[in-house]
C-alpha cells in the first residue's frame, strides 16, 4: 500500500478532526470530550488522535437515521 495515499486517507490531531467535523478549529474541545467518552470513532496513534473521514461520514450518517431527522418525517 502506498504510505502517501493512506496518509491522506487519516486526520491527524485534534485540529484536523474539527476542522472536518465543523469547517473551522472552532469545537476542538467538544472533539476531545467526544473521544475521552469514546463517543466519536477516532482512534490514537501515540498521543496524536486520529480518524478515518470516511469513518467519521458513516458515523454522522447512523446519528442522523438514530436522531430521526424531522425533514424526513414531513414528507
Amino acid at each position: 500500500m502506498d504510505s502517501n495515499h493512506l496518509s491522506e486517507e487519516i486526520l491527524h490531531g485534534a485540529g484536523e478532526i474539527t476542522g472536518f467535523l465543523f469547517g473551522s478549529d472552532k469545537g476542538r474541545r467538544q472533539v476531545y470530550r467526544l473521544a475521552r467518552h469514546k463517543c466519536l470513532p477516532v482512534f490514537r496513534l501515540g498521543a496524536t488522535l486520529c480518524a478515518r473521514p470516511s469513518t467519521l461520514l458513516s458515523w454522522i450518517k447512523e446519528q442522523e437515521s438514530c436522531s430521526g431527522d424531522p425533514s424526513q418525517n414531513s414528507q
